[in-house]
């Protein structure tokens, strides 16, 4: 699947572009749209945290917007944290530099955020739901879990006040 962006200087903002096969994912309820390359350094982060026996934590980069009425988001990158990690929790090592989206594509803004867990399940413990509450307020935020032992990613929102799984599609950068 491909889908492309398109600038619009009289808007100054950009617009999602879909191809047949995309525009069929969002007949299909597909909420989320993750870049391959964003994927593969979610999955790169979360194997190698679980190598070390920690949890990892980064930033999704992307472009919220509307189709058909549904608030849907495209994430184009993925920026790792700089972290403080145990097997069972994360939290940003405030003492170092953040990232200042140097890795994220020109035009994209924080859509979300992305952590891993090592082998208690794919899920929004309360401490997640409680970090995404507080920092991904955005009706358009995402949270992608990555559950390093099973090798299984799952994309969660905020849906009227509860959090959901939603639906994602993977496409090529």
């Amino acid at each position: 699947m491909t889908v492309r962006i398109v600038g619009s200087k009289r808007a100054r903002m950009r617009k999602v572009e879909f191809t047949e096969d995309a525009r069929k994912a969002l007949r299909a309820g597909v909420e989320v749209f993750i870049s391959a390359g964003a994927a593969s350094k979610i999955e790169q982060d979360g194997l190698k945290s679980f190598r070390e026996g920690k949890e990892c934590m980064g930033l999704l980069y992307g472009i919220p917007f509307r189709q058909e009425g549904k608030q849907q988001v495209k994430i184009e990158a993925a920026v790792s944290l700089p972290v403080n990690s145990t097997p069972h929790h994360v939290s940003v090592d405030r003492t170092t530099d953040m990232p200042e989206g140097q890795d994220a594509p020109p035009g994209s803004i924080v859509v979300g955020w992305y952590h891993s867990h090592t082998g208690v399940g794919n899920f929004m413990s309360g401490t997640d739901r409680n970090t995404h509450g507080r920092w991904f307020s955005s009706p358009f935020a995402v949270s992608i879990v990555f559950e390093a032992a099973e090798r299984s990613l799952d994309a969660y929102r905020m849906v009227d006040g509860e959090f959901v799984r939603v639906r994602y599609e993977l496409y090529r950068d």
